[in-house]
């Protein structure tokens, strides 16, 4: 009965029993789970539990999700409560009116133990840091209850106010970046492997196709090499000429081979996103970190076009053993950056060296450089240059976790004008990563 009463509680809303079930099964061990199926008994049971987490189906009889988020956010005592929608739905348009009624998380049916655990773990801890970021708050205003009454404490006061719900945004919007870049690893293994299947049959149709033209072609050809009656022959060049033969001959080959091409490149594509989204995979890979970086850059191709020039300098570097996809979103982070960087025209350029017990990555670009007043807060959370609405400031920043998680090192050279340069160092022998 006592460890009942320690965990946590979460309230399941949902009118099918069926979904219930299976929510309640994945959740059970872990938490006190409580039900409802509809508006009413939701809130009724909100009301006598005060739960920790609510998950909440948005297709109901009657009052729908929605309407029932508005009325829970509207209640002084569940307002904090936070609140997951479960749906089938899979619009933008749903997830925003969700966000915008005050819902932290949607996840979409049908559900995935693994990510479902995940999601209401990340929740659950942020509440928690938020109720001991009041707890302190509390305990600070209260321990200076006779100072608030002057002007100057009360400014001192509001300013950490200020200070620690910025610090917990920062910590929220780094923890939901982490969750969509784990997500979007998953949806592209998913998509590249739905994608393989038909594109490997249509290249195999491609070839039998090309074989088959070719022997009606054959077949045609030595048509003329046989006996038959002139007025036959007569209608046969006439039906030639009516079908324009002798260009169809070139140009249906033609067209195979280019679709034969166009296909090709979308193989590798596909090959390419298998690679680059190993970040699904929470494991240490021993990794080639030069293939890592030709992966990412193959998958910038697109946004660098003709516009940049790529010099890769790989020099002769053993594996090392890292979580590979983290590293891959670190070379995209910084490569993207440089592109974007070099204004018109410009270069890249990426050298690998080894440099002792350590594995070395320079990438340089020939843009506009960093200036000196801002360098040393490239790496700080939420810290941009790009206009409102164009990114989120916490690339570099999470690619600096990365890094140190890997018990390496990163940093920037960069005169203004001039374009700049990013330098990864990674031990060879890592064996304190876990």
């Amino acid at each position: 009965m006592s460890e009942d009463l320690e965990k946590q509680k979460i309230l399941i809303v949902d009118d099918e029993i069926s979904n219930i079930k299976i929510t309640n099964e994945i959740l059970r061990a872990d938490y006190m789970t409580y039900f409802a199926t509809n508006a009413r008994d939701a809130l009724d049971t909100a009301f006598s539990t005060i739960p920790d987490l609510i998950l909440l189906d948005v297709v109901m009889p009657d009052v729908d999700g929605y309407e029932l988020c508005r009325r829970l956010k509207n209640e002084p005592s569940l307002a904090h409560v936070p609140v997951i929608f479960v749906t089938s739905m899979s619009s933008r348009d749903d997830e925003t009116i969700g966000l915008e009624l005050g819902a932290v998380d949607y996840i979409h049916k049908p559900i995935k133990p693994a990510i479902l655990k995940l999601r209401v773990a990340n929740h659950l801890a942020l509440r928690r840091q938020m109720f001991q970021e009041e707890l302190l708050t509390q305990q600070l205003i209260d321990s200076n209850a006779q100072l608030l009454h002057e002007n100057i404490e009360r400014r001192r006061v509001e300013k950490i106010l200020e200070l620690r719900n910025h610090q917990l945004k920062q910590r929220q919007e780094q923890l939901v970046q982490s969750e969509k870049m784990r997500s979007l690893g998953q949806l592209v293994a998913g998509v590249a492997h739905e994608i393989n299947n038909p594109l490997s049959f249509l290249i195999s149709n491609m070839n039998n196709l090309m074989k088959f033209v070719n022997s009606y072609v054959e077949l045609i050809e030595a048509f003329h090499s046989f006996d038959i009656p002139e007025k036959d022959r007569t209608t046969l060049e006439m039906l030639k000429e009516e079908i324009f033969y002798d260009r169809l001959k070139v140009r249906t080959k033609e067209i195979i081979e280019r679709a034969k091409v166009g296909l090709g490149r979308i193989q590798q594509i596909v090959l390419d996103l298998k690679a680059f989204s190993r970040m699904d995979r929470a494991e240490i890979l021993e990794t080639d970190i030069n293939e890592s970086i030709a992966v990412t850059l193959a998958l910038l191709t697109h946004e660098f076009s003709d516009r940049i020039k790529v010099v890769t300098d790989y020099g002769d570097i053993p594996l090392i053993k890292c979580y590979s996809s983290e590293l891959n979103q670190v070379f995209m982070n910084i490569l993207r950056n440089s592109g974007q960087a070099v204004d018109g025209k410009g270069e890249i350029k990426i050298k690998t060296t080894q440099e002792h017990s350590m594995i070395r990555i320079d990438i340089s670009d020939t843009g506009t450089g960093i200036p000196l007043e801002i360098r040393d807060k490239i790496f700080d959370p939420f810290f941009t240059t790009k206009p409102v609405g164009i990114g989120t400031g916490l690339g570099l920043s999470t690619s600096l976790g990365i890094i140190k998680k890997h018990n390496g090192e990163i940093a920037v050279e960069s005169t203004e004008g001039n374009g700049s340069t990013f330098t990864i160092k990674l031990p060879i022998a890592n064996e304190c990563l876990k």
